[in-house]
């Protein structure tokens, strides 16, 4: 909690930065969106202030989802610096922060953050521990998660249970490929679960192969795993 408190107070920087910036030097042009999209990861700590917050497109959010989506995008914005190998620097850190707060205000709707509260994803992977901060991301706009650590394990879990998708690494239990192991069996039994896979590559020759078995996406990055979960919703 306090790193992502850091980085909820490194975002709320980041926006301070831009709004100097634009008074000292007017004429610099600086979008809309992104003013909107840092705007919004500042306002949790103007609570008192606001009880609702209109975005571009005259969509409105209620206070309480604007802290939801800070939240979002700090844990985002971990996950994405975690996976840097080496010395994460400052401007690592503040890059991925404005990156992280791009991408969950384009991904989350008034719409999809109302039906992620009531959403159940099944997560397979036989090391969850490495996932917890992408986990954390979509738990703050409300989703719950249930954890399997095998492939057998989760067709259990799915033959008693509907999940709203299915996230699974791709190698476990000595089988290199089990993200499609679990994938052909679903659809062998019917299941037609929205399927992404999460894993260590991102080669364009993967993703094509996880389409071909029916996949929504395979990525390794956060980000892009977020928007593939929303678009679930």
């Amino acid at each position: 909690m306090y790193y992502l408190n850091k980085l909820r107070l490194a975002i709320s920087g980041i926006m301070l930065i831009f709004a100097v910036v634009h008074t000292v030097w007017p004429d610099l042009a600086i979008d809309a969106i992104t003013l909107a999209l840092l705007g919004i990861a500042v306002t949790p700590w103007l609570a008192p202030l606001f009880k609702t917050i209109e975005l571009p497109g005259g969509v409105k959010i209620e206070f309480q989802d604007t802290e939801k989506v800070a939240e979002a995008t700090a844990a985002l914005a971990a996950a994405s610096t975690a996976r840097f190998d080496g010395a994460v620097t400052p401007e690592i850190q503040a890059r991925e922060a404005t990156s992280a707060a791009g991408t969950v205000m384009k991904a989350v709707t008034a719409t999809n953050l109302q039906q992620a509260s009531q959403s159940v994803l099944l997560w397979v992977d036989d090391k969850p521990s490495n996932n917890v901060l992408e986990r954390r991301a979509l738990e703050a706009l409300g989703i719950t998660f249930v954890l399997a650590t095998s492939t057998q394990e989760a067709l259990e879990k799915l033959k008693n249970s509907t999940f709203g998708a299915v996230i699974s690494d791709m190698g476990r239990e000595g089988d290199v490929d089990a993200g499609y192991t679990l994938l052909d069996s679903m659809r062998q039994r019917g299941i037609n679960t929205s399927y992404i896979i999460y894993a260590a590559s991102r080669s364009p020759e993967h993703v094509v192969e996880a389409r071909k078995h029916g996949a929504l996406g395979y990525t390794n990055r956060p980000d892009e795993l977020f928007q593939l979960v929303m678009q679930t919703l």
